[in-house]
Parts: structure tokens; C-alpha cells; sequence
């Protein structure tokens, strides 16, 4: 396979893989991969009913443990499954450029994931895109790589 530009756009819910076949301002984006994140239930259908406590070391004081965020774990879980088929393909030397689009808070937990190679050859875009046809996500790549020039 040849080597060509991938973008990966994505929420803490779904993300899709495309490889870009066109050019700089025309993408031709064919869908690669679809990912969907497990079903995520309330929080308080998950998990303890209190948080824990616990004694201090010292002395009979007790203190409350810190409530697990179930939401959160499920985030963090997910950009784990994306970066693993990132470093996936980078391993297989398919894509040489790389650009994520995803929504700013969804994007932290992406980068905190991703290897710092990765992460240093990646472009970012943070914008909520995943709801978007495949032609107008083509249309606000333009737009955004034109505007970067």
C-alpha cells in the first residue's frame, strides 16, 4: 500500500478512520475504520453506592475517597482503543501524515494517550465534525488546511 495522508475524526463516542487521496485543498476522504466506544450507563448504575473511606495514618481521623468518574474512565478507555490502531498503523508505515479532528476536551485525552511521535508528526484540528457527512468534513479540512496555508 502506499504511504498517504490519514484523518482521524473522532468524539468520546465514535471515531472514523479515513485515508485522504486527494489533495491539499480538494480531500478525497474514503473511509478506512469505523470505532464505537461500549455503551456507557449512568454513573449510578455503576460502581459503589459511597465512595470509600479511609483512616489517616496518624491518629483516628477518616476521610472520604474520591468518587470514581465512570464517564471519564470510559473516555480515557476509548482514546486508549484509538491510539493502540494509530500505532498500529504507523508501525505498518501506512500514513505519513496525520490529522486528528476532534472536539477540544476529547482531544486532551487523545493526546495524552497517543506516543510522543505520534503526537509530534500529527496535525490537530479542534472542531466536532463526527456528525458531518463525509463531504462536508472534506469541506472543513479545506478550509482549515487552506486557512493554515
Amino acid at each position: 500500500m502506499r504511504k498517504g495522508k490519514t484523518i482521524l475524526v473522532c468524539d468520546s463516542r465514535k471515531a472514523l478512520l479515513f485515508d485522504d487521496f486527494g489533495s491539499l485543498l480538494r480531500p478525497r476522504l474514503q473511509l478506512r475504520s469505523v470505532f464505537q466506544a461500549p455503551d456507557n450507563p449512568p454513573t449510578g448504575q455503576q460502581g459503589a453506592d459511597r465512595p470509600g473511606r479511609t483512616f489517616q495514618s496518624v491518629g483516628r481521623q477518616r476521610s472520604a475517597m474520591e468518587q470514581t468518574d465512570w464517564h471519564r474512565l470510559a473516555k480515557e478507555r476509548f482514546a486508549d482503543e484509538i491510539a493502540a490502531a494509530l500505532v498500529e498503523i504507523n508501525a505498518a508505515h501506512w500514513a505519513h501524515q496525520l490529522t486528528i479532528v476532534s472536539p477540544p476536551a476529547f482531544l486532551a485525552f487523545l493526546r495524552e494517550a497517543l506516543p510522543v511521535q505520534i503526537r509530534l508528526q500529527s496535525r490537530s484540528i479542534a472542531k466536532d465534525l463526527i456528525g458531518l457527512r463525509v463531504e462536508e468534513i472534506a469541506r472543513h479540512l479545506a478550509a482549515a488546511r487552506s486557512a493554515v496555508g
